[in-house]
């Protein structure tokens, strides 16, 4: 005796003993014409989501050593700059002249990769606005130093900085918002006043201040991927111990 037919919700027919559990119905494959379980689509599926992950943002699954090489890659990326400093160009050499200088001085060098770091401890939003508006406060405080405002100890609170930022780090410091970018303004109007006191006067200002701004972002990025590699890896501890080791630094160089 034939079973009788029943219609599905595509209106197909099928008979009871065709019936099969959804959960291991097998399907054909686009690729070779072989059968495969709905638990392997899933899996290829997810495989797929992770290779676009990949490809859209390669620095998310990437091997920490090899995000912690690219930013510090980044931050060595103006050193060939030194090469332009000498030229007979104005603009570009005064370019020059403001891209190697927070390379200078080991407190401008140490801050700005500092506040890269605790930018990313800071969470997501913070990571790139607090960067940005530090070489914004900073510009204004370099060209208001250009106009001739000065600052009494302007070097002592730019080593000042490296301490403080130091121990925010060693800290895991997550401050109110209006607090935070308060102190990231007040640390960048001081060193955007050592800045522009120390604009040579060969040089075009807007030019150097252009490639001070330039050299600065790329130092806080680089302390944004060295941050965001370690953060991924369980490299809390070490991040930690970077900031209380920059801070011990700051200190030694405020009391010298």
């Amino acid at each position: 005796m034939r079973c009788p037919q029943t219609k599905n919700r595509s209106g197909k027919k099928y008979t009871p003993s065709q019936a099969v559990d959804p959960r291991v119905h097998k399907t054909p494959s686009p690729y070779l014409g072989v059968p495969i379980s709905m638990s392997t689509i899933t899996v290829m599926r997810r495989r797929l989501a992770n290779e676009t992950l990949m490809k859209e943002w390669p620095l998310s699954t990437g091997h920490p050593s090899r995000i912690v090489r690219s930013g510090c890659l980044l931050i060595g990326s103006l050193t060939p700059a030194a090469l332009l400093a000498h030229s007979t160009d104005a603009p570009l050499a005064g370019f020059a002249s403001g891209a190697l200088h927070p390379w200078a001085g080991p407190d401008h060098l140490m801050a700005m990769v500092l506040i890269g770091l605790w930018a990313t401890q800071s969470g997501r939003s913070a990571r790139w606005a607090l960067p940005l508006l530090f070489v914004a406060v900073m510009t204004a405080g370099s060209t208001l130093a250009w106009l001739g405002l000065a600052l009494a100890a302007v070097d002592q609170l730019t080593t000042l900085s490296v301490l403080a930022f130091g121990a925010l780090v060693a800290l895991q410091a997550r401050l109110r918002p209006w607090i935070t970018g308060a102190l990231i303004a007040a640390a960048a109007l001081v060193h955007g006043l050592a800045h522009g006191l120390e604009i040579p006067s060969h040089v075009a200002p807007l030019a150097f201040t252009a490639g001070l701004a330039v050299s600065t972002l790329t130092l806080h990025l680089g302390g944004v991927l060295i941050a965001s590699a370690l953060l991924k890896r369980d490299g809390v501890a070490l991040l930690r111990a970077s900031g209380a080791t920059a801070a011990v630094a700051g200190a030694v160089m405020l009391a010298t």
